[in-house]
């Protein structure tokens, strides 16, 4: 499921409220940790909830989750990713299962920044990292009722025709600008399955705006937009925290369609999880581009408990729990997907391909 760049570990110990309260750095998360949330989807009847005032409850042990669509949120040592050397100030590297990128967090005493992140926007076949311009605060500390973060920043990358599918481009650059407007408007009590916590309500929009440019022979070597440039989105969260870490313990995400995704705290693990994302680095797809059949290298077929392709709208196309010896991929139409595995004990993998 989709998550936020922001999104960090909590340690849960169940307690009464305690009013309102205030995150800040002394509540970073422990690096290679992970955290497992009931993902309840889109739940019916529609779940409502407050989102103003200080002596808020919401419920969310009456949601019914979904079996087997867990989310898992993952913690790992910035150095032990690949590329995690451009972020040298980086303290977290954290990404969410089935995400195609690594996002880069700094946590010290005044705020939490997004530093960039590692991975393919543009579909070129390798992940590279790629820094936020400027450094963006997620949260200012102490991060309590009343708090606002409005920022923006933004990415470029620049690359050649021939890497994205292009070979007739000789160059394009591609720029990528995210705009921020969070704001804690609410406090009360939360209420889970593991117990009732005093939490905070963030309500956070992103918006963002990205263009593309390509200078080549057909371009009469001019820079030029890129068909279908710009373009732009927005989408709107809601974060619950609680006192005892800067990681939410449920959210609410809204895009154009209403919502579409509620998930809250299961439990949390502490394991090897820089060999989950080492598992994920050694996998690969060919031919890619495909045409008929894909084939794996770095898989391990009889630990696979389950696999899926999804489009670049995360639509899920295929599944299936075996046939990954040559995977038909004939009646895809031409684009870009994604393949992912979940193995039996419950490591991610996951990349891109293409198909013409």
């Amino acid at each position: 499921m989709k998550t936020n760049y922001a999104s960090l570990f909590l340690v849960l110990l169940p307690g009464l409220s305690f009013g309102q309260i205030s995150l800040d750095a002394s509540m970073a998360p422990a690096v290679n940790s992970s955290i497992i949330y009931y993902d309840a989807n889109v739940p019916s009847p529609p779940f409502t909830f407050a989102k103003s005032g200080i002596a808020n409850t919401w419920d969310f042990s009456v949601l019914s989750p979904s079996t087997g669509q867990e989310d898992t949120v993952f913690f790992v040592d910035p150095a032990s990713v690949s590329g995690g050397g451009s972020f040298p100030s980086a303290t977290h590297a954290t990404y969410e299962g089935g995400d195609e990128s690594i996002n880069m967090i700094n946590i010290n005493s005044n705020d939490l920044t997004f530093l960039g992140f590692v991975g393919d926007p543009v579909g070129i076949g390798t992940s590279f990292p790629l820094s936020a311009q400027p450094p963006v605060a997620a949260m200012n500390f102490p991060y309590s009722y009343g708090s606002t973060i409005n920022a923006s920043t933004y990415y470029e990358v620049f690359t050649t025709g021939a890497a994205i599918g292009q070979p007739s481009i000789d160059s394009v650059r591609y720029k990528s600008t995210l705009y921020i407007d969070a704001s804690v408007i609410a406090a009360g009590d939360i209420i889970l399955p593991s117990g009732t916590f005093a939490s905070l309500l963030e309500r956070k929009i992103n918006s963002n705006v990205d263009s593309a440019w390509m200078k080549g022979a057909t371009t009469g070597n001019q820079w030029v937009m890129a068909p279908g440039f710009p373009s732009g989105g927005m989408d709107s969260a809601f974060y619950w925290y609680t006192d005892q870490s800067l990681e939410h313990m449920a959210h609410a995400l809204y895009d154009d369609t209403g919502l579409h995704d509620v998930h809250y705290f299961k439990e949390q693990l502490t394991t090897d999880v820089n060999q989950i994302q080492a598992n994920a680095t050694s996998l690969i797809a060919y031919p890619n581009p495909v045409q008929d059949f894909l084939g794996f290298k770095g898989l391990n077929l009889k630990s696979i408990k389950e696999w899926s392709v999804t489009n670049a709208d995360g639509r899920l196309l295929m599944k299936g729990t075996s046939g990954l010896e040559k995977l038909n991929v004939r009646n895809l139409s031409a684009g870009t997907y994604l393949f992912g595995i979940i193995s039996e004990d419950g490591q991610l993998s996951s990349i891109r391909f293409v198909k013409n």
